[in-house]
């Protein structure tokens, strides 16, 4: 109904009717409330700031909620949804930022929104976590929002709960919170560090040591332990503690590093040897040629020429890449084109040659080799057809060219491209990536 429709048929309505006739509209159209609304904030129409803005907050959580509510149930909502949810709940954040909200009603939106941080199966629930921390003002307020997350979180905000209580120098619900979420290597070491704080050194020692029977990762939990046994010098312990890591089979590489840099530092060479020549094994795969190349420069000349060929194989093992670079600078094409002329897969993932890394550099070696083996990458690409794979074949295709130009093949270049031209004519999306390729 147009504005002038409207007028015509108000124009001897008082105020009174037409304030009964807002508020039917407000009840049955779920966007006139918002209209009302933001007319209200624009205008300055109300005296009464408190109540427009918690009329703004209940309707923007309306919006959100009903999504949550929803994408809770289902395990998911629609892109679209997701957009509207977060923006409502944005413009809840700068109400409660922007105004003196009271307790009594940031509590009621705060508990409908932590009902649905406990049935967690949506993608809100961190979200939803962190305007409940903005709707939280005083201690008090706080301490809540923490007793809810102690009793119903999932797993992380327990133990988030502990340390709001934490915050607020409530120690034994800190510690009451932290005993009952004691699961994971971290949770061991967060409440180790706590008792140093406290100067209970031994009680963290003792709970550090719980932990290595925990779930997880190990890696800081090791360090913790290791560091302290080093400063006692209780070699026995640290012993003890890199044969549990090997025997668990967890974090070796970082309890091992540990052992080596002790051992470095203490000029024991006969075991820093030991570590450094496990470390290349153990090791995260990105690393593994820094610790051969530390091999090369710490071993004694005899040690290394005993532990070469050996150390060779576990980074052959590790990281194929690296042990190909390492090839590569030291003149041995053959291990490195012999591997690649046998491969069968093109896609980046799989593929040690992704957008030729290697075969660039051996295309000066082995300039037919190369050739043949970027015209087979073409034509499986050319198979698969689509514009994207037309465009990569026609990289390849560039290639070929560069390689042939300089090893003066230009006639078989152009026998070449005229005949891949003849036999993809009807490819009109392959010759337009090929434009006027000569």
């Amino acid at each position: 109904m147009d504005v002038k429709t409207v007028e015509r048929l108000l124009v001897n309505s008082n105020r009174g009717e037409l304030l009964e006739i807002i508020s039917k509209l407000t009840k049955t159209c779920k966007d006139a409330e918002g209209v009302l609304l933001d007319y209200c904030k624009k205008n300055n129409t109300t005296d009464n700031s408190a109540l427009l803005v918690k009329n703004q907050l209940l309707k923007h959580w309306k919006v959100a909620g009903t999504i949550i509510s929803d994408a809770n149930m289902y395990g998911g909502c629609s892109g679209e949804d997701e957009e509207d949810a977060y923006e409502s709940l944005e413009a809840m954040i700068e109400l409660v930022e922007e105004n003196d909200v009271a307790w009594e009603i940031r509590k009621k939106l705060l508990d409908e929104m932590l009902a649905e941080v406990a049935y967690d199966n949506s993608i809100f629930t961190d979200y939803l976590v962190d305007v409940s921390i903005i709707f939280c003002i005083t201690d008090e307020e706080k301490r809540y929002l923490a007793g809810f997350l102690a009793e119903k979180g999932n797993s992380y905000y327990r133990d988030y709960a502990g340390r709001i209580y934490l915050g607020l120098g409530d120690d034994m619900k800190y510690l009451e919170t932290k005993m009952r979420n004691l699961r994971y290597g971290s949770d061991f070491l967060e409440l180790a560090k706590y008792y140093m704080k406290k100067n209970k050194p031994d009680l963290a020692m003792e709970t550090a040591t719980k932990g290595l029977s925990a779930d997880g990762r190990m890696d800081e939990l090791y360090t913790f332990l290791f560091k302290r046994y080093k400063k006692q010098g209780d070699m026995e312990a640290l012993n003890g503690l890199y044969e549990l890591a090997i025997q668990k089979k967890r974090n070796i590489d970082t309890i091992t590093e540990l052992m080596y840099e002790h051992y470095k530092e203490s000029s024991n060479y006969n075991m820093q040897k030991e570590m450094l020549i496990k470390m290349v094994s153990c090791c995260n795969s990105n690393e593994t040629i820094k610790w051969f190349n530390r091999c090369q420069e710490e071993l004694t000349e005899s040690d290394w020429a005993e532990n070469e060929t050996n150390l060779l194989k576990a980074l052959k093992q590790s990281n194929l890449g690296d042990y190909f670079e390492l090839c590569l600078s030291k003149g041995n094409t053959e291990e490195v084109f012999n591997h690649l002329k046998e491969k069968k897969s093109y896609w980046s993932f799989s593929d040690i040659d992704a957008n030729h890394r290697f075969s660039k550099r051996l295309a000066t070696t082995y300039p037919k080799d190369i050739v043949a083996m970027y015209k087979r990458e073409v034509a499986y690409f050319v198979r698969l057809g689509k514009e994207k794979n037309y465009r990569h074949a026609v990289s390849v295709l560039r290639e070929i060219r560069s390689i042939m130009k300089k090893n003066k093949w230009a006639d078989e270049w152009n026998s070449y491209l005229y005949k891949f031209k003849e036999e993809h004519k009807r490819k009109r999306l392959l010759l337009a990536a090929m434009g006027d390729m000569k």
